[in-house]
């Protein structure tokens, strides 16, 4: 059949459709191209200049921000070493309770810790561990601010962390004990162990521990030890204060014959 010159073979047409397409798409390419070359050119790097201020910017940051962060940390340390005081009071009233409103240190060897044959009544370790049912745990005989401590994971003789390992024992702990009469609420009857200042009037070390008997004290003072000259006293009524060191000089001067068995 003759084709008219008229009509235009399938072909051809498809041919010309992309042909357009192809067109348009070029002209969208080159007007996006100068639409992007019209852009403003974008730095690569810092001057010299610029990374020195962003340099002294972060050093500025880091000099106000870091006595911030540290000042948060060692309050919040402050405020658990309270709170282990805290349990440790509520442990020994428990168990004075228990024992005829005394304390391990007023109740005979081996229902208490008086009079041991071993004199193992002197070390913190054994004073805190006949407080073991009502402590339930013992890693909070220990201070988050201590540097020194080696928290113990339970009361038992496993080397691992166990309070009664030689391994820890008195490494474990943080806080002294006093040997003060149940009847009166206002005398001492533990504390952060960065407490000095004795006027001693007898001392003695058994196995590397101190302990020391005092019936005047004297000067009596926090080291730096822990809260940096600052620290916490358990009183038997179960309060825990934070007296600087005038107020801890009246809460000291207690007449009487003072026991105090330090950890370290």
């Amino acid at each position: 059949m003759d084709v008219s010159p008229e009509m235009t073979p399938p072909s051809t047409i498809v041919r010309n459709w992309f042909a357009r397409v192809d067109t348009r798409d070029q002209n969208v390419s080159k007007r996006t191209r100068r639409k992007f070359h019209r852009c403003p050119a974008v730095a690569e790097a810092f001057t010299r200049l610029e990374l020195l201020a962003l340099l002294a910017a972060f050093a500025l940051l880091t000099f106000v921000a870091f006595p911030l962060l540290a000042g948060t940390r060692s309050g919040a340390n402050r405020a658990t070493c309270v709170n282990n005081l805290s349990r440790i009071g509520r442990a020994f009233s428990m168990w004075a309770s228990d024992h005829g409103q005394r304390f391990p240190c007023e109740v005979e060897y081996p229902e208490g810790t008086r009079h041991h044959p071993e004199g193992l009544q002197n070390n913190v370790w054994f004073q805190f561990a006949y407080l073991s049912n009502e402590l339930a745990t013992a890693d909070m005989l220990a201070c988050p601010s201590d540097a020194v401590a080696k928290p113990a994971k339970d009361f038992s003789s496993d080397p691992a962390g166990g309070l009664l390992s030689p391994s820890f024992r008195n490494l474990a702990i943080s806080y002294f004990v006093a040997h003060p009469f149940v009847e009166d609420g206002r005398l001492v009857l533990a504390g952060d162990r960065n407490l000095d200042g004795f006027l001693i009037t007898q001392c003695s070390y058994f196995n590397g521990v101190r302990y020391f008997r005092s019936r005047h004290l004297g000067h009596p003072k926090w080291s730096a030890d822990l809260h940096g000259f600052t620290g916490n006293l358990l009183f038997v009524d179960g309060s825990v204060e934070q007296p600087d060191n005038a107020s801890l000089r009246d809460d000291l001067t207690t007449p009487g014959v003072w026991h105090f068995i330090s950890p370290r």
